[in-house]
């Protein structure tokens, strides 16, 4: 009969009896060999308990050494995580804790061990698994362990001979079995292997997503002048970035880890997921109402977005920034306070930012390139005098210095081009558009530029301090009257509400007057002073 062992002696009974008859002969010469044994329990020890009535008293005896009955072979239950795939549930984050359960046969209650590399999903490179199998039950050879991690995404399974036990055996490790094998084989001395384990790869474990994301400004990034040269911006042009500002948002476990495998498939961020709310305003810079800001107008450009082993990279570039010209934006040149927040990273997992990280607010750079926004205004002056003499008429770039000084000519403009000045008559007189045109023999002013005059009456296409040298031919004697010059193509940043009317997009126009005495003095129409 096997019994099991009591403490190096034979006990009770197996939990369902074996025994069997045994019949010695002259050939024994005192030895037999038993025939096969079936045991439906595993045993970490038992003896054999020989008992021989045929004699006048019954005669006992017990084994010599103990022996182990052990499982050949341990499985992975189908985990609650069974999900092998990159989409879908169930689903659990890198960090969580999650149950595990393996089965052998009843009577095991040894401890499961796990021993060597986990596998992960096509591509992917397995993470840290965490936890350990409690013992198992006798009476199932259950073992369950609930406090597992594992710290990467995706899915991870055991390969074959991962999940182990090598310690069952232990009465049978000196001489009676292979240690470190888990053959289920005899080999030439009878003997099988000491340990036991999953003898195939088990079933997929996951799907594991990152804990969160934590983001960084990496670069806030550099404006630079719309105007280099003359070291400013006019408000309503577009400012550009000379220098991208850079996210990164970083897949993470829950001790703060990247997740590599965040990569391909089970990558599930996409740029439209990392949200920066429009801005309609500087930071910092109040209005002319001393209590509204002034307003800025984002237009955002086409970032890119890369993701290196579960790093992503965005980079805002493209972006444009203009300063607004109503009413309210007439101040004095300030350095742009240009704020951008990311308020939330979620995916479609619906992973998002780690607590408490965001909103995550940055300063674009302006001091680097000494950037300054000035609202400026293109002008045009009346103008009169003789028929007879070429007509000087001052059209000059101006820039809003403050309340205290208004309009200032912008002697630091060497940008800005104007190459349409038009003549038309909206008076009936003695004077037409024929009769006169610019001196400009380059032809920058446009098509009512004419050859000719001297030098310095010559157009000037971009201002020389502030001033592009605006001059009319002389009409010749009779021809007296009034024409209207109009700058027809000032850039919409120079545009100004010259009629007063709240609308700051009107070319500046003013009268060129020939012959005509002006207003102030009624009496004299041209003075030179002869010495």
């Amino acid at each position: 009969e096997l019994v099991k062992d009591d403490g190096g002696s034979c006990g009770a009974s197996l939990d369902t009896p074996v025994s069997w008859d045994e019949t010695f002969s002259d050939a024994n010469n005192g030895v037999i060999t038993s025939s096969d044994v079936t045991v439906s329990k595993a045993y970490s020890a038992v003896r054999c308990k020989v008992t021989d009535n045929s004699g006048d008293s019954t005669v006992v005896g017990c084994s010599g050494d103990s022996f182990a009955i052990r499982p050949s072979a341990i499985s992975l239950s189908t985990p609650t995580l069974n999900n092998s795939g990159s989409t879908g549930t169930p689903k659990a984050k890198a960090g969580d804790s999650f149950t595990l359960e393996v089965t052998t046969v009843a009577g095991y209650d040894g401890t499961p061990q796990i021993s060597g590399s986990l596998e992960a999903h096509a591509g992917g490179t397995a993470g840290a698994l965490s936890g350990t199998f409690s013992a198992a039950d006798a009476s199932t050879g259950t073992a369950e362990g609930t406090s597992f991690t594992y710290s990467e995404v995706g899915n991870f399974r055991f390969p074959a001979d991962t999940i182990i036990d090598d310690s069952f055996t232990l009465v049978d490790q000196t001489a009676d079995c292979v240690d470190g094998s888990y053959s289920n084989t005899l080999n030439g001395d009878n003997k099988v292997g000491c340990d036991f384990s999953n003898d195939a790869a088990t079933d997929w474990v996951g799907r594991f997503t990152p804990d969160h994301f934590h983001v960084a400004i990496t670069n806030e990034g550099e404006i630079q002048n719309t105007c280099s040269t003359g070291n400013f911006s006019y408000a309503g042009t577009e400012i550009t970035y000379s220098d991208d500002p850079v996210i990164t948002i970083t897949a993470q476990n829950s001790d703060d880890e990247t997740t590599q495998n965040y990569v391909d498939d089970y990558d599930k961020l996409a740029v439209g997921d990392v949200v920066i709310p429009n801005i309609t305003e500087d930071g910092t810079q109040l209005g002319a109402d001393g209590v509204n800001r002034v307003t800025l107008a984002w237009t955002p450009g086409t970032p890119t977005f890369t993701n290196t082993g579960g790093v992503f990279t965005l980079t805002l570039t493209g972006d444009t920034f203009e300063y607004g010209r109503a009413a309210n934006d007439h101040v004095a040149p300030f350095v742009p306070d240009i704020e951008l927040s990311v308020t939330e990273v979620k995916d479609s997992d619906d992973i998002e930012d780690k607590a408490g990280l965001l909103p995550l607010t940055f300063t674009i750079d302006a001091a680097t390139n000494s950037v300054s926004s000035v609202y400026g205004r293109l002008a045009l002056k009346n103008a009169f005098g003789s028929e007879l003499q070429t007509l000087p008429m001052p059209m000059q770039v101006e820039y809003y210095n403050g309340a205290a000084n208004g309009f200032q000519l912008h002697a630091a403009d060497d940008c800005t081009t104007i190459n349409n000045v038009t003549i038309t008559d909206s008076v009936t007189d003695d004077l037409v558009p024929a009769e006169t045109c610019v001196w400009d023999t380059a032809g920058n002013s446009g098509s009512f530029s004419c050859t000719g005059g001297v030098i310095g009456d010559q157009y000037s296409e971009t201002p020389v301090a502030a001033d592009f040298n605006l001059n009319f031919k002389a009409p010749g004697e009779g021809n007296t009257g009034v024409l209207d010059i109009t700058a027809a193509d000032s850039p919409s940043h120079l545009d100004y509400d010259w009629t007063g009317t709240g609308s700051y997009d009107q070319n500046p126009t003013s009268t060129a007057t020939f012959g005509i005495h002006n207003d102030a003095n009624d009496q004299m129409i041209f003075m030179k002073e002869v010495r």
